[in-house]
């Protein structure tokens, strides 16, 4: 059952990398990564350029949130753009199966929600920050997706590496 929901959370990514790779902010990403790095073996989706994994990983991470049409979990926000692409392109450039990635992004998503539930803080934690919302300009939410979708981005891409051998 797992499996077969995270297969749809993949095709989700992807559409949704599909259909931002054709926005303005994706092409000058592309333009700004081919021009840093050359080409390389992961695809960029929705286009014919191939990156070096963690450049095509980024790109499609950042292509599949432009449209805002990818998964959400209610406290942790946008989990799969966090853990898919970069365990896509680095499956990709090592060759592995999809079993294989179904494996290694389950490893990100059991990564992504135990550290995001863990570091969410208490309404009342949360009411304290927001009231300090002027003096911190920016923010309007209590929200930390940076420590856990880095974390569960690199667990993913790491369990990638282990299944190559």
């Amino acid at each position: 059952m797992i499996s077969e929901r995270l297969k749809l959370l993949i095709l989700d990514n992807i559409g949704c990398a599909i259909a931002g790779a054709r926005l303005k902010p994706i092409r000058l990403l592309l333009e700004h990564l081919l021009e840093i790095s050359g080409r390389g073996g992961a695809n960029v989706l929705g286009d014919d350029i191939s990156l070096p994994a963690s450049h095509a990983g980024y790109a499609n991470s950042y292509a599949a949130c432009l449209l805002s049409f990818d998964d959400f979990h209610v406290h942790l926000g946008h989990l799969g753009t966090a853990i898919i692409p970069g365990a896509l392109a680095v499956a990709q450039e090592l060759g592995l199966s999809g079993r294989e990635v179904v494996t290694a992004l389950t490893a990100g998503y059991e990564m992504a929600l135990g550290l995001g539930e863990a570091i969410r803080p208490t309404p009342a934690k949360a009411a304290q920050v927001q009231s300090r919302q002027p003096a911190l300009g920016r923010l309007r939410n209590w929200s930390a997706p940076s420590s856990w979708a880095v974390t569960s981005s690199r667990a993913s891409s790491r369990k990638t590496v282990e299944l190559c051998g």
